[in-house]
């Protein structure tokens, strides 16, 4: 993304018995995941939309976009069916601004999915909230984490007219699909997805 790198995935399950990690490292720019079928590339890439807040691009249901084995159990491989039931689960993402500036943010899957926390490298630890306080959204109150991370992206987002003839500002949603690829089903070709089309 402009003025953003991704550095770091990591999703976590903790379990009743153990807790199970992975770690996706990412190099400067482009980087392209490739994997078998069922192998987790679609929950990677809904993992850093998740971790930024931004998963309702993923689908109008909002519902946890991710695999059972994040929200319900996972099992121990395909030999052992025993079921390791998913106490609390967690996304993390390092990224890095234009400025060189690190931040981490963490973000619950079961537990509190409504907060990010955010880990910067000058030791803060600071929670946001995402949805809305009231009637005021995350990308209006400084305790937003829409609002913070416009600002650590270094965007000031225009504000544009709707239908209706009323102002309203563009959302950091609304322009995040732009900035991922996927692979369509006859393979030949890549494209934004989805498409995002003004008038």
């Amino acid at each position: 993304m402009l003025g953003l790198t991704l550095k770091c995935l990591k999703v976590t399950s903790v379990t009743n018995d153990g807790t199970y990690s992975v770690v996706l490292n990412f190099s400067k720019g482009l980087n392209i995941l490739r994997a078998e079928n069922s192998s987790g590339k679609s929950t990677c890439i809904n993992s850093i939309a998740y971790a930024m807040g931004l998963d309702a691009v993923l689908g109008p249901g909002r519902r946890k976009p991710f695999p059972r084995s994040m929200h319900q159990f996972l099992e121990a491989s395909k030999e052992d069916p025993t079921p390791h039931i998913v106490k609390r689960s967690f996304v993390e993402l390092e990224v890095e601004n234009k400025n060189g500036r690190w931040a981490k943010f963490k973000r619950d899957v079961e537990g509190n999915a409504e907060k990010v926390t955010v880990y910067d490298n000058s030791n803060n630890v600071s929670d946001f909230f995402l949805g809305s306080a009231g009637s005021v959204g995350s990308a209006k109150s400084e305790k937003g984490f829409h609002y913070w991370l416009e600002r650590f992206i270094g965007w000031t987002m225009p504000t544009l007219v709707t239908h209706d003839g009323k102002p309203t500002r563009l959302y950091l949603e609304c322009i995040f699909p732009l900035f991922l690829l996927s692979k369509r089903e006859d393979g030949q070709k890549y494209r934004p997805i989805p498409q995002l089309t003004m008038e």
